[in-house]
């Protein structure tokens, strides 16, 4: 096969049932451009069955690992891609041929290091139910930061050699492309663009994903320490302005605003830490916006006011997933 323009790393484990549709669709949406690299890993092999029917296509590549962990298969993949641009698919998720063809010719014609779109959040069937934008403004360090921030992986589209400046962290059980793209802020400033055409849709089905699992107040927290470490890089090379702290800031509040109600020392201490960043900061939501969310109490004070609310909501939602009447989250 003659080298690919584009490789798409496709890690994969325990999910059978969505696995062909992730492959249909990439190949449909990049054709003889691209190689699509399969990582299967962990002792799972219900993916042989599932990946017989791509046997004689060449741009299909499996590569197994031993390692469970869809970071040690991204890595894998990474070192192994040939493109010169590079994307991950997770196993679960599509690309739309119009957007990711789109995200292709704009990184071409632009010399970008990175093109984002926005992504469709589907019901386990397939069907969308929201459509999730990238941030406003052109800065991808202040996208990654932000609190509106969009950073699963089938929303972007990466130049190879820009990618490869930073490897998963192989010991973090979920919030992992937060933590890659945060890295790779760290690592200089970077060429942006943003495509609008949704490049893809994003799964939210039950069945085994890391995301279920997950503690809020956890996940949280390391997208936060990850944000305050990036803060402390841009600071030491110069590269920390005034929209950037915002940024920070704003990251730092989604944190806060989603789980204070969990571990409330913490977030009211990270609060604190927004209002020294970005003075006069506060969670970028409809009510801290209002009238009445500037007025009367200070951001985190209305944070603790909510938090009872806030702790009810979460345990229901909880609980509806649990018994399986919710399959949304």
């Amino acid at each position: 096969m003659n080298t690919p323009l584009l490789s798409i790393v496709v890690p994969t484990h325990g999910r059978p049932q969505f696995l062909a549709s992730a492959l249909d669709s990439a190949l449909a949406a990049h054709g003889t451009d691209a190689e699509v690299i399969v990582v299967p890993n962990g002792r799972d092999e219900s993916w042989r069955r599932v990946l017989s029917p791509y046997a004689g296509d060449a741009r299909v590549r499996v590569e197994p690992i031993a390692t469970a962990h869809g970071c040690a298969a991204r890595n894998h993949g990474m070192a192994l891609a040939r493109g010169e641009y590079l994307r991950f698919l997770d196993d679960d998720d599509v690309l739309y041929a119009e957007g990711a063809r789109e995200q292709l010719a704009l990184i071409r014609a632009t010399n970008a290091d990175v093109v984002s779109s926005p992504i469709d959040l589907l019901h386990e069937d397939g069907t969308p139910f929201r459509r999730a934008a990238q941030p406003d403004g052109g800065d991808f360090v202040c996208a990654v930061m932000s609190g509106r921030r969009v950073l699963q992986v089938t929303a972007h589209l990466f130049r190879r050699r820009f990618a490869t400046a930073a490897r998963w962290d192989e010991s973090l059980p979920y919030a992992q492309d937060v933590a890659w793209m945060q890295q790779l802020c760290g690592v200089r400033d970077v060429r942006w663009t943003k495509a609008e055409a949704p490049a893809g849709g994003w799964r939210r089905h039950t069945g085994q994903r890391t995301t279920i699992g997950a503690s809020l107040h956890r996940a949280k927290q390391m997208a936060t320490e990850g944000i305050l470490r990036l803060v402390e890089v841009l600071e030491a090379q110069g590269r920390l302005n005034d929209e950037r702290r915002a940024a920070a800031a704003s990251g730092l509040w989604d944190g806060v605003h989603s789980a204070l109600f969990l571990a409330p020392r913490y977030w009211s201490a990270i609060a604190r830490q927004a209002q020294r960043l970005a003075p006069g900061s506060r969670p970028d939501t409809e009510f801290f916006q209002s009238r009445l969310g500037r007025s009367l109490l200070s951001p985190l004070q209305w944070e603790w006011l909510l938090a009872p609310k806030r702790m009810l909501t979460y345990a229901l939602m909880r609980a509806l997933l649990r018994l399986g009447v919710s399959r949304t989250w």
